[in-house]
């Protein structure tokens, strides 16, 4: 990473980065964890921190479109 200008930046940064873009594109949290590899708790975790948390209009899009594709009520709070 360093011999390539990217000295600080981690494979979990990138990964992370990945994760936000591909929701940005209309990802669901069950297809991230399962392309990832990481937990849907993990993943819920990134995109509550980086993602959905600033944008509300966002956050219930992407809650709609879940329930919507999996014909159930997701939790809220």
């Amino acid at each position: 990473m360093s011999r390539l200008g990217n000295a600080g930046i981690n494979f979990p940064d990138l990964r992370r980065n990945a994760i936000i873009n591909a929701a940005t594109d209309g990802a669901n949290p069950y297809e991230l964890a399962s392309k990832y590899g990481w937990s849907l708790k993990q993943i819920n975790a990134i995109l509550e921190r980086h993602y959905l948390a600033p944008n509300q209009q966002k956050a219930d899009t992407t809650i709609l479109s879940a329930e919507a594709k999996r014909g159930i009520k997701l939790q809220t709070i």
